[in-house]
């Protein structure tokens, strides 16, 4: 299975996040910022992110989306989904999931975990 990394600031999605992985069989760890989420990718191979876009409680904070460049440039082989429960920029979501290099937007607001493990399944797949 792949080694998923979970970026979310909010302890309870970080959890509900990371149990619905680690049942389906991923490897996962976590990290509630974007400076622990960089660390963690510098010292680990990842196939898959997960990351919140707004990484703390302030509505104009971007540091998923800041999370998301670094990928693009240092982790090129590395599939994104990020999750949100705001909007994604002013940007619809497929403009959003082009310019950011995003498998997926999932919406936190209509969450479901069977939906979320399809999505990790085709990253998966993807990133082989």
């Amino acid at each position: 299975m792949a080694r998923v990394l979970v970026v979310e600031d909010h302890k309870e999605w970080c959890s509900i996040l990371s149990e619905d992985l680690e049942s389906a069989g991923y490897i996962v760890d976590t990290a509630y910022s974007l400076e622990t989420a960089i660390a963690h990718l510098k010292k680990q191979d990842y196939q898959i992110v997960v990351t919140d876009i707004g990484l703390s409680k302030e509505p104009e904070d971007a540091s998923g989306i800041e999370l998301l460049k670094w990928l693009k440039t240092n982790c090129t082989m590395t599939k994104a989904l990020a999750i949100s429960g705001r909007a994604v920029m002013g940007l619809n979501k497929e403009d959003f999931k082009k310019e950011y290099g995003v498998l997926e937007y999932i919406d936190r607001i209509n969450y479901d975990s069977e939906e979320f493990l399809q999505l990790v399944k085709i990253a998966e797949m993807q990133s082989k």
